[in-house]
């Protein structure tokens, strides 16, 4: 009998235990996760601060600043814990119109750098907004394309070049939420078409050819500013700390009364199990005797 008090007591206190560990861990969960949160958000915000910096240090032609912003940008690019949002791709092609820009910079090319300064300022963006900037780009195409459709081809390539150069501008904020084969196939039609264009040029007689290549650019293009599917959601979303199975934590109010819950319980089965050991002792059996024992005189 003291063997299943003992026993019954210990289960109760590893259920209580466990209970109250697993409420911890949630609480703990919650508080790294708001920790990561809040460093996430400020590395943004550092992020965005050198984007803007270069951005208008390009656009000024002060060479000194932006070449300053371009060394903090290239070591604050490398925060892994930044990476969790957005895609690799994104990040990969970032790496490059840094690197580019400072490139650029360094032959004192302000042109260069300016484009370069462009990319990446769009690319940061795109990391923190629902709304990005670069989707803005959508009217800017349609409307090259509209234009390119009312010239004779040998002018239209020129106003297609104009398109692969606003392409180009929001191309690395766009692989930060979109998948690279959508990127790789509208720079492949862009190409396409141009080559349409010239053969159209060459030989009047495939005009005919030309509103069908812009068409199917348009379309390519258009593809691009749809709603990312759910794997592209999932990839630009913040990585939080994963929380317990059960999902929210457990707020500290419940959890202090989940914990005096727990010790009410292990009281009350303490002295009752301390009755029947003290019971035990004094009857040597698991019942007392229906009458209190006889006392006896000799």
């Amino acid at each position: 009998m003291r063997a299943s008090i003992l026993g019954l007591l210990l289960t109760v206190i590893l259920i209580t235990s466990a209970a109250c560990s697993d409420a911890s861990a949630r609480v703990m969960a919650k508080q790294t996760n708001s920790l990561l949160q809040e460093k996430t958000k400020s590395g943004m915000k550092q992020l965005n601060t050198l984007a803007d910096q270069l951005y208008m240090a390009a656009n000024e032609g002060n060479r000194q600043v932006a070449f300053s912003a371009i060394v903090r940008l290239e070591k604050a690019a490398g925060d892994m814990l930044l990476r969790q949002t957005g895609q690799a791709a994104g990040w990969k092609s970032l790496e490059q119109s840094i690197a580019a820009a400072k490139k650029q910079l360094n032959k004192n090319l302000g042109k260069g750098a300016f484009m370069q300064a462009a990319r990446v300022k769009l690319a940061v963006d795109a990391l923190q907004q629902q709304s990005p900037l670069w989707l803005q780009y959508k009217t800017v195409l349609q409307d090259d394309l509209a234009r390119a459709r009312r010239l004779p081809a040998v002018n239209a390539i020129t106003l297609v070049e104009m398109f692969q150069q606003h392409v180009e501008r929001i191309e690395v904020a766009a692989l930060m939420t979109r998948p690279p084969e959508q990127i790789e196939e509208l720079q492949e039609q862009i190409l396409n078409t141009k080559q349409v264009l010239r053969y159209a040029a060459d030989d009047p007689a495939q005009s005919h050819l030309v509103g069908y290549a812009l068409t199917v650019l348009e379309q390519s293009a258009m593809a691009l500013f749809a709603s990312p599917s759910a794997a592209g959601d999932d990839a630009a979303a913040v990585i939080a700390a994963p929380l317990p199975p059960n999902g929210e934590p457990i707020p500290a109010r419940e959890l202090l009364m989940t914990m005096f819950l727990a010790s009410l319980v292990m009281g009350v089965l303490g002295f009752v199990g301390w009755r029947k050991f003290r019971q035990d002792e004094l009857y040597s059996t698991s019942l007392p005797p229906s009458k209190p024992p006889r006392t006896r005189y000799f």
